[in-house]
């Protein structure tokens, strides 16, 4: 295996076929800037009645449409994945998307998270955690809009610091019970799938969280979490397992990676251009080592072929067989990897 196929493989979904001339890593990287959002679902046409208004069959009805809707959304995606325009910023996404495992039953809530995830896929970790955090869909599935100062619901403060930014052992129990106090009031508008402070629901006591004391909100959570190397580290390491290696892992280099990280600000453009420009990635020990999710194998067979599926129904059917759907993890912790 060449470099540039060990390149397009990792930072993509392998080599398209109709690709003449291959790309230094710097140049793909400059060719993924686009971010092209999917538009499939108008917001504005969806029925954000409570259900307890709606009859048996509109309930029935709205329900099979929302199903629908999440299923274009799942063959758009996989479409638009094999653009070889947009791949790097795709595959990205993908990895934002399993990292941020979330799942939903109201497509235009899919749309408008896998849109934030896309728009910050190669930007700013320390944009795109609160842009994540605060979007509906994640506040649903994690419970915070049953996050109220008399009754703390815990969910959406635990997963945020065990899957999503320091990892398991780097906070206390103690964190969680007063994190999740100042998320309290982080919901959303049904009607409208727009993020809203609720200030009469908020607690606005003393906290202590991790060494500190004062009258904290969630935003403030979010930025003591972001001041701590931990967190680059974390954000580091998974990127490593994901696209360098899984059964090698050398920690200098990663613990040099989590420190250029940090120090620029969580900027991961920068860190994949570190990775995807070094000397040591194209390393035999890296090269020709890493098992493609469902997902990459069936993106990947698109872009060596040039082919494409004339039933819509069939990348859902192979998805299903290998037990990995686009929106549809099978838990908050994203979906296993490697074998």
């Amino acid at each position: 295996m060449n470099k540039e196929v060990h390149l397009y493989n990792r930072a993509g979904f392998g080599v398209p076929i109709q690709e003449v001339k291959l790309k230094s890593a710097a140049a793909l990287l400059s060719s993924a800037t686009r971010d092209n959002p999917i538009k499939i679902i108008d917001p504005s046409e969806v029925d954000n009645r409570d259900l307890i208004k709606m009859t048996q069959g509109e309930r029935k009805e709205k329900f099979k449409k929302s199903k629908k809707d999440t299923l274009l959304l799942n063959t758009t995606w996989l479409e638009q994945m094999s653009f070889p325009e947009a791949f790097v910023r795709e595959k990205m996404t993908f990895f934002w998307h399993d990292h941020f495992a979330c799942r939903t039953q109201a497509a235009h809530l899919v749309q408008q998270q896998n849109n934030v995830i896309r728009k910050h896929a190669l930007g700013s970790f320390r944009k795109l955690l609160p842009a994540v955090s605060k979007d509906p869909a994640m506040l649903q599935f994690l419970n915070n809009q049953q996050n109220k100062k008399d009754s703390p619901n815990e969910n959406f403060a635990r997963e945020v610091m065990e899957l999503f930014t320091l990892g398991r052992g780097n906070y206390t129990e103690a964190d969680i019970k007063n994190a999740a106090r100042a998320f309290t009031g982080w919901a959303f508008n049904p009607k409208t799938g727009e993020y809203i402070f609720k200030p009469r629901v908020h607690d606005d006591g003393k906290k202590d969280f991790r060494g500190k004391r004062g009258n904290f909100s969630g935003d403030d959570i979010l930025e003591f979490i972001l001041e701590d190397e931990q967190t680059a580290e974390f954000i580091t390491n998974k990127i490593w397992n994901y696209f360098v290696s899984q059964d090698v892992v050398d920690k200098e280099i990663v613990k040099s990676l989590a420190a250029g990280f940090y120090q620029s600000g969580y900027d991961i453009e920068k860190l994949m251009k570190t990775i995807f420009q070094s000397s040591w990635f194209y390393e035999d020990r890296f090269m020709g080592n890493r098992i493609k999710s469902p997902i990459e194998l069936v993106v990947g067979m698109q872009f060596h072929t040039g082919g494409s599926f004339a039933d819509e129904a069939s990348p859902l059917f192979i998805q299903r067989a290998m037990s990995q759907i686009l929106f549809y993890p099978p838990n908050v912790g994203g979906w296993p990897q490697g074998r």
